[in-house]
């Protein structure tokens, strides 16, 4: 019924409901895609200067290089291991064999001289800016210590004994992997921020379990020591757990523990049951259901608060990035030229590509410049040959970042050119199909008039 009403087509879909989206025409196939432009002189001179030091820069910037870190961390951590396994069957009389030692020493070496070459990339890229970050200070220093430890291992009449001692402070690279796991990061955050309050908990746990020593040892230890009726085994036992005050506290702390708990109250019970039962019940509230709960509750609600704040950062962060490149874009769009209408048209976009001033703020907003002479076929989503700002902007927003970036945003314009094709076509052979109809409809409509309008047949 809607399509005899003869009604209009739903528009099509936009790319983002919040900017607008680049003209969509689909009146017949789109003209086919014209060759793509030479380089200009600046997109080469751009990537001429690939100096080393840029290289180098890109290389310990790269996130393959931090992963690759992380399993060098991962494998040293594992090879001290086997290293430290290997000394203990030594000093047991069950020594590895001398290629296996060998083997370890060598790797020694390579995980020492990886690490002073990790360390001597980041400082040869941040200079001076390296020595402001905690971290690189860590590495640093850890990688200091080793390489004093193999020092000290050559000295004579020292031994590589002593020597190994410095090797188990690589361990300390560990703690560099924190930073790179966001949510063992933030558990971390919040419970160094709960630590205030954590350390006022253990103060006032240590006030409780010294008050109770006191009381058990007065009404357990001396009240029960003089009862001659009572198992010497039992005494024997009693003696020993509340025999004083730092054996009282020793004995609560581990009942807080719950670490045979059962066993000592089942035994006081036996010759102390008016009270006992209560003393004990009062304590375990205060202790382990109570306080070591409320220090529980204390780090989840300090890991949670610095999660909140660290999305609540990342949202102002992002959204101040995307200000900043929406202003660096519409930077390089008027850099380019406009015409009177206020349109960037394709040739005014090669010839802007020769200017240096052009691609570098293209590079700065994420464009690589090898690409850049590709990015306007791209973003002329209706092939009229000409880009608005909000054409232009939208797009380069979402070509730049990561290499496929632009290769995702090719494909999803090719499909919404196909969408619009296909639903051009289907408008047409609606149509088409339509007039068809119209005109059968017609012609049986005449027949069946000129069926009415005929004389009757004569009688056979």
């Amino acid at each position: 019924e809607e399509e005899e009403r003869g009604e209009p087509d739903k528009p099509l879909p936009k790319l983002d409901q919040s900017h607008p989206q680049p003209r969509l025409h689909a009146e017949g196939p789109a003209p086919p895609q014209a060759l793509e432009p030479e380089e200009g002189s600046a997109v080469r001179a751009c990537r001429s200067k690939a100096e080393p030091s840029h290289r180098l820069r890109w290389f310990a910037e790269h996130r393959y290089f931090t992963y690759g870190v992380s399993v060098v961390v991962v494998l040293n951590a594992v090879f001290i291991l086997v290293d430290e396994e290997q000394q203990s069957r030594a000093n047991l009389g069950q020594p590895w064999s001398d290629a296996s030692a060998a083997l370890l020493v060598a790797v020694d070496v390579c995980f020492d001289a990886v690490f002073c070459l990790e360390v001597g990339i980041r400082l040869a890229v941040e200079r001076l800016a390296f020595f402001c970050e905690p971290w690189n200070l860590l590495d640093l220093s850890l990688v200091a210590v080793a390489l004093v430890g193999k020092a000290v291992g050559l000295l004579p009449g020292v031994g590589a004994a002593s020597g190994r001692w410095f090797r188990v402070f690589r361990l300390g690279r560990l703690f560099w992997l924190l930073h790179l796991f966001e949510s063992l990061w933030i558990i971390i955050v919040g419970v160094v921020s709960a630590m205030r309050t954590i350390v006022w908990a253990f103060i006032l746990l240590f006030i409780i379990i010294y008050v109770f020593g006191i009381l058990s040892a007065r009404m357990i230890g001396q009240s029960l020591a003089g009862d001659g009726s009572m198992d010497p085994a039992d005494a024997d036992s009693l003696r020993a757990w509340f025999g004083g005050i730092p054996q009282s506290m020793f004995t609560l702390l581990t009942m807080m523990t719950m670490e045979g708990w059962a066993e000592i109250v089942r035994m006081v019970a036996q010759y102390q049951a008016a009270w006992s039962y209560l003393f004990f019940f009062l304590f375990f509230s205060l202790t382990t259901w109570g306080l070591m709960n409320m220090v529980v509750a204390v780090v989840i609600d300090a890991t949670v608060g610095k999660a909140l704040h660290h999305l609540e950062n990342y949202v102002k962060v992002t959204a101040a990035e995307r200000h900043e490149a929406i202003k660096k874009i519409c930077d390089c769009y008027l850099l380019a030229g406009v015409d009177s209408g206020g349109m960037l048209a394709r040739e005014q976009f090669l010839r802007s590509l020769e200017d240096k001033d052009f691609v570098s703020k293209l590079h700065d907003v994420g464009i690589d410049a090898r690409q850049a002479h590709t990015l306007f076929d791209l973003l002329d989503f209706d092939r009229s040959g000409a880009l608005s700002m909000a054409e232009f902007t939208e797009g380069v927003l979402e070509a730049r970042g990561k290499g496929h970036a632009m290769d995702v945003l090719r494909v999803k314009y090719d499909l919404q050119r196909y969408y619009a094709r296909a639903r051009g076509g289907a408008a047409a052979l609606r149509g088409g199909l339509d007039a068809a109809a119209g005109g059968l409809l017609a012609e049986a409509r005449a027949l069946r008039a000129e069926l009415r309008g005929a004389p009757p047949a004569a009688p056979g």
